[in-house]
């Protein structure tokens, strides 16, 4: 096979992109890198939504077709592997073993009848466990496995856990009386009063019901909090003198509302997630707003951690709504893996509702950008949320796909009534073609659902040799796999309103440009565009819609089908914009530019006052 299809699905596999190794495996199925299997690599790389959708599949494969085995897997391995090491110097890593090597014995035990077919198989695990010092019975049905000893630091930590738990509550009553909250009972009806550092630093790490009743200088940032009650900062501020490292709460179980965070500026070099409030969220944040006039980070990345950087919340779990955000940052980023910087949340596994990023800027090099939120998960709801200021990625890295969203980089959720003002944009000087520039007004990879979105802030590309992807609403819209059903991405009700330019400089670098979206393969409905291009034409390598750049083109019952439904969508008709859906593409090949969408209810309009005039037609 190409190498360079086997390094794309290699790259899938790390980034856990179900969408591009979907697009890739079919016929590959059977690769194997080296002495690694798909599946094996997918549990080294903790591929969670690729080894969900494929299991099935891989789990029955037993010969392989082999493709080289990178350095980098090696280097991943080692790292885990131990003394276990030894036994591969020449064959195959089974998923089984794999899984045992990373101490995941429940799923040893699952799957132990679909993969134990080998002595070698039996031999490595009990040599595997033996260097654990666990025990292992193997029947020929099952696998039972001692639990690992407890190291001598662990068996401290539970003898002094022992001893802690049956003081603790006299000591906690000592600390509420030595710490000196000013009147309350720290019930709901009469809370404590926090009117120090001291006690805000005890109320973070505790229960109970507190008001803040002046505004609070924080000098030395207490790190390592979880927070489990309710805290009403009352229209206060808490004021952060030093840099942080980490997030001003590490987890929020309860309530926070009705505060200001102010931080001087910032500049750290930082190596993990780093939110200017929460770390992660399982409870609930609003009326919450962060002001930090300058932050200056660098990001040390792994292949194996995904960094979020944001100002309320690095993941969410629960809700965090009317919160707002000003902030100017700049940031970069060294070594491999992947970085994310939003406004508001990193990953979005809950609700984000009338959240805005009013003031300020962001600009990084080699660090996905999104004025809301980095992910938004299947679960994920964004809701009612605005962005009005300016994202600006610069990439020079060749195996590096930038992105940058208004909103959303990465949406598999629901994005509704959103806007964007600000302008998005990319400038990359990357040479490997494998890899993609995406930049859209809402969401720039979308998975999910876009209704009731606007844009209206400028978007614009530069790419040396990357192939683009540019839209109003979204970059690139794909159909993916969840739990072994089909998903459709949708975009409907939405308008585009900014200016959409890009340039590409090699005869390869091709660009697809649509008003709503640069790539879509799913449903687009009742929209509108009034975005005008403003750059020059090249039909050789510009491939421009005034509703999508470019669909896929599926040949199914002896039949040419366009993998795009389209429903009273009204687009702006321009004379540098020669038709509503851009190119067609079928195996990474563009098969076509001249299209007929009779079958698609894309309806072009010479005036913008004929697109007012319709029911799909609104504004803020």
């Amino acid at each position: 096979m190409e190498k360079v299809i086997s390094e794309q699905i290699f790259h899938a596999i790390k980034s856990d992109n179900l969408s591009v190794f979907s697009r890739l495996i079919t016929g590959h199925e059977n690769l194997s890198f080296g002495r690694f299997p798909i599946l094996s690599l997918c549990y080294l790389y903790n591929a969670k939504k690729i080894t969900k959708a494929y299991f099935s599949v891989l789990c029955k494969l037993s010969e392989y077709a082999y493709v080289t085995e990178y350095f980098e897997i090696y280097q991943s391995f080692k790292n885990v592997a131990g003394r276990a090491l030894r036994l591969y110097s020449n064959c195959n890593i089974s998923p089984l073993e794999m899984l045992a090597i990373l101490h995941k014995d429940s799923k040893v035990k699952k799957y132990f009848n679909i993969f134990a077919k080998s002595d070698i198989i039996l031999n490595n695990l009990k040599t595997i466990y033996s260097i654990n010092s666990q025990k292992v019975a193997i029947s020929t049905m099952a696998i039972k496995i001692s639990r690992p000893p407890l190291t001598n630091l662990q068996r401290k930590k539970s003898k002094f856990a022992i001893i802690v738990g049956g003081i603790c509550s006299a000591v906690l009553i000592i600390t509420y009386l030595l710490a000196g909250f000013t009147i309350g009972l720290g019930t709901s009806s009469l809370p404590y009063k926090i009117t120090t550092a001291r006690q805000l630093s005890m109320a973070l790490n505790s229960g109970g019901y507190y008001t803040i009743t002046k505004n609070i200088t924080l000098e030395d940032l207490t790190t390592d909090l979880s927070f489990n009650g309710e805290l009403n900062g009352d229209g206060h501020t808490i004021y952060v003198k030093n840099s942080p490292k980490n997030s001003l709460i590490s987890v929020n179980n309860g309530t926070l509302g009705n505060l200001n965070i102010v931080y001087e500026n910032i500049d750290e070099n930082i190596s993990s997630s780093l939110s200017l409030f929460v770390g992660t969220n399982n409870g609930k944040i609003h009326n919450v707003k962060v002001n930090c006039e300058s932050l200056t980070l660098n990001c040390t990345r792994t292949p194996s951690q995904d960094i979020y950087i944001s100002s309320i919340a690095t993941t969410n779990n629960g809700t965090i709504s009317n919160c707002d955000v000003e902030l100017s940052a700049k940031l970069s980023a060294s070594s491999q893996g992947e970085c994310y910087v939003s406004g508001l949340v990193g990953k979005n596994l809950g609700s984000v509702t009338n959240c805005n990023f009013i003031s300020g800027s962001i600009e990084t090099t080699e660090i996905d950008i999104a004025g809301i939120v980095s992910q938004n998960d299947v679960k994920g709801v964004v809701q009612n949320c605005r962005n009005y200021v300016s994202l600006t990625q610069t990439s020079t890295l060749d195996e590096w796909s930038p992105s940058v969203g208004g909103i959303v980089v990465e949406n598999y959720g629901l994005i509704d009534n959103s806007y964007n003002y600000g302008k998005v944009s990319i400038t990359s000087s990357g040479e490997d073609t494998s890899y993609n520039v995406c930049v859209a007004g809402v969401s720039a990879l979308n998975y999910g659902n876009v209704t009731k979105c606007l844009n209206k802030g400028e978007i614009y590309s530069s790419s040396q040799r990357l192939v683009t992807y540019v839209g109003g609403i979204t970059a690139y819209s794909s159909y993916w796999i969840e739990n072994n059903q089909g998903i459709t991405p949708v975009i409907n009700g939405c308008g585009s309103v900014g200016n959409i330019s890009f340039t590409s400089e090699h005869e390869d670098a091709f660009v697809f440009a649509g008003g709503i979206s640069g790539y879509l393969y799913g449903e687009v409905s009742s929209c509108y565009s009034l975005a005008m291009y403003t750059n020059g034409y090249d039909e050789s390598k510009y491939f421009v819609g005034s509703c999508v750049g470019s669909s896929y083109l599926q040949y199914q019952f002896f039949q040419n089908v366009i993998c795009l439904s389209a429903s009273n969508n009204y687009m702006l008709d321009q004379s540098n914009v020669l038709y509503q859906i851009g190119a067609l593409i079928n195996n990474a090949t563009i098969v076509s530019t001249g299209l007929d969408t009779s079958n698609n209810e894309i309806i072009s309009c010479r005036e913008e006052s004929e697109i007012k005039e319709k029911e799909v037609y609104w504004d803020e």
